[in-house]
């Protein structure tokens, strides 16, 4: 992305998200690090769906050894939502190798898979309608980058989240 382009796609995720009532800080612009007015919440990513409805928050990646788990937090966008967004319904083989995963440097790091060959995520996801602050949530478990490492986690339908880091283990 040119920096003319960047600037302004950053403008208008500033914009947005101050319509949802976020405020996000010119020195922590490049990392898309906001907080919420009251400065109670720190939020490490914001991206919008593609819908325009609804902005994704990354707000935790929690490092446990070899593994991360990124929770994403979707907030309504203006009054609220008329109706549910489904995410999606069932998360196939193809959108776990091409729709969900994240990206350190040019290494791409997809959900982990339990016993069974599930993915660590949920089997379904959707935006919730109403009003609410939160209209919904996902979580995925990914194999852990490397702790000095920018990433960018990429969900279906929402743009690129970050870049940003995910704390050392305590």
């Amino acid at each position: 992305m040119s920096v003319p382009s960047r600037a302004r796609a950053l403008l208008a995720i500033s914009i947005l998200a101050c319509h949802a009532g976020l405020a996000i800080s010119q020195e922590s612009a490049p990392e898309q690090q906001a907080e919420a007015s009251g400065g109670q919440r720190k939020v490490l990513a914001v991206g919008m769906h593609n819908s325009g409805k609804a902005l994704a928050e990354v707000s935790a990646a929690i490092r446990d050894g070899t593994q991360v788990t990124i929770k994403v937090r979707f907030r309504p966008v203006g009054n609220g939502l008329d109706e549910p967004i489904e995410l999606y319904d069932n998360l196939t083989e193809r959108a776990y190798q091409t729709d969900f995963y994240l990206l350190a440097g040019n290494r791409k790091y997809l959900l982990l898979k339990d016993t069974e060959d599930r993915p660590l995520a949920p089997s379904t996801a959707t935006i919730n309608a109403g009003d609410a602050m939160y209209a919904g949530s996902w979580y995925g478990v990914f194999p852990a980058p490397p702790v000095d490492e920018n990433v960018m986690l990429f969900l279906q339908d929402v743009e690129p989240l970050g870049p940003f880091l995910i704390p050392a283990q305590d």
